[in-house]
């Protein structure tokens, strides 16, 4: 598989002390305080650039008042093999040599041009990834849906996990026990488990309320998470506000013609049970329910990975997260792992990742957690996480973007509670917050009744798909087999 992302718009030439008037001033640079040892003039110092990749020349389109020189499309970085640049003067130096950067690009290379013993250093960039939810021929059918995106870096590039991330597993394509479609992961004896692809689920018959009935498709081995606090703020009715269509299970946030009784016994936050929005909440079962069946059990030796997207809409946490299936222990003593939530009090694209045990929580305020900066969490991306007897490991795309190690002190179940025997039930939340009816102080901000007006552009998650993967210690651990394995 193809490691390197497919870059757009992407060499530029970031030049400090510039303004509008002039391309170059006399600012001083470090180390030549007291002089103007720095190019100055209104002249551009870069005339022309280009690269040659794959026989294919890129002319850099150059900005001199913003200092930037922009190179259209480059599949792969390591296939530039020449580089051609010209200087406003043959008396004016780059160093380093550009070429010296072929074979070894990065996203950020710094060079600088001395002329007449003065300095100036640029900063060469590539920007840009061509959005991986954008098809590479615009004329061809795909299942393509966003415009290019220019803020893209290599994390949001999912390519770096499956070549083709929006294609769905199959019985001809991959069975339970198959390694991993990435060569990498393979090699390290990651083998298929368990998968939910969302092309097909389980039809539920709901009620209109007039004699007629409306057949809704419910995702296999997710079942509602009916508890008081997922109905704090808004009533959960998967049947009405759950689908599963076109290959995604969807997830909406409504909001309702009148407030509702939930009939769910609250916390003190909403005594009164009242709300006026309906959600959806899912969660698996564990091997010990039998009315609910189970799909899988989260446990040492698996990685977990989902494909995923949000609309950016205040006042939800959209989360992804584990809880502990064992009845002997409250929150937070019997674990909880959070892969991905996404408060926004303000809009962000921020990708918490956490982790909370009786030694490490939010109410003590050191829950192990990490925010990593993606460019749209609109567009889809693959968000994973491998459990381990002495570690968790949090990612993103082709990235790590967390570890958290058991240290030597966490011996008891109050600080490493991940080995336990019952293993790990999934979450897919909303997390929607209404401080009208809910007096909980969320981290998510409140809901705006205005997000809900668009019956076509309801605040909505929606999931890819989901895959289970495990390695051979696993299987010598004596860890039970998935009872679903959904195509």
């Amino acid at each position: 598989m193809k490691k390197t992302a497919l870059i757009a718009a992407g060499i530029m030439l970031l030049c400090a002390g510039c303004n509008e008037n002039n391309y170059l001033t006399d600012n001083n640079v470090p180390g030549t305080e007291g002089s103007s040892e720095t190019l100055a003039g209104s002249s551009a110092p870069l005339v022309s650039f280009s690269v040659t990749a794959a026989g294919e020349t890129y002319d850099a389109v150059i900005d001199h008042y913003a200092g930037t020189a922009n190179i259209g499309i480059i599949t792969e970085l390591e296939t530039i093999d020449a580089v051609h640049y010209q200087l406003v003067s043959d008396k004016a130096v780059i160093y380093p040599e550009p070429e010296s950067f072929i074979g070894r690009w990065e996203m950020e290379n710094d060079i600088v041009v001395t002329l007449d013993g003065k300095e100036r250093v640029y900063k060469i960039g590539f920007t840009a990834l061509l959005n991986p939810d954008e098809p590479e021929d615009p004329n061809a059918e795909s299942p393509w849906d966003y415009d290019y995106n220019p803020a893209a870096k290599p994390i949001d590039d999912e390519r770096l996990v499956y070549e083709n991330p929006y294609t769905p597993f199959s019985r001809e394509t991959i069975r339970r026990g198959d390694p991993h479609p990435n060569p990498d992961l393979a090699a390290k004896g990651w083998e298929l488990y368990t998968c939910n692809e969302f092309t097909d689920g389980r039809i539920e018959q709901i009620s209109n309320g007039d004699g007629t009935y409306t057949s809704v498709i419910q995702p296999h081995g997710l079942y509602p998470f009916n508890t008081g606090n997922s109905n704090e703020s808004a009533i959960v009715r998967n049947n009405v506000c759950a689908r599963v269509e076109d290959g995604r299970l969807v997830m909406d946030a409504r909001h309702l013609d009148e407030p509702v009784a939930t009939g769910i016994p609250q916390t003190a936050y909403n005594p009164s049970g009242i709300v006026e929005y309906e959600h959806a909440a899912f969660r698996t079962y564990p091997e010990t329910n039998a009315t609910m069946g189970t799909w899988f059990t989260f446990r040492p030796y698996m990685r977990f990975e989902v494909r995923f997207r949000r609309t950016d809409t205040i006042g939800f946490n959209n989360a992804i997260w584990f809880q502990g299936n064992t009845l002997d222990h409250g929150w937070p003593n019997y674990g909880e792992i959070d892969l991905l939530e996404n408060p926004k009090d303000v809009i962000n694209q921020l990708a918490h990742s956490t982790i909370h045990c009786g030694a490490y929580n939010s109410t003590k305020s050191n829950a192990k957690t990490n925010k990593e900066p993606l460019a749209d969490m609109k567009h889809w991306n693959i968000y994973w996480v491998e459990l381990y007897p002495n570690k968790i490991v949090f990612g993103v795309n082709g990235y790590t973007k967390q570890t958290v190690n058991k240290e030597t002190v966490d011996t008891d179940f109050e600080h490493w509670p991940w080995t336990q025997p019952e293993g790990f039930y999934l979450l897919l939340t909303t997390g929607m917050h209404d401080s009208k009816h809910s007096s909980r102080t969320g981290w998510q901000g409140s809901v705006r009744p205005i997000d809900f007006e668009d019956p076509d552009n309801l605040p909505t998650m929606e999931f890819d798909w989901i895959r289970v993967y495990v390695n051979e210690d696993f299987w010598n651990d004596g860890g039970k087999a998935a009872t679903g394995f959904f195509y």
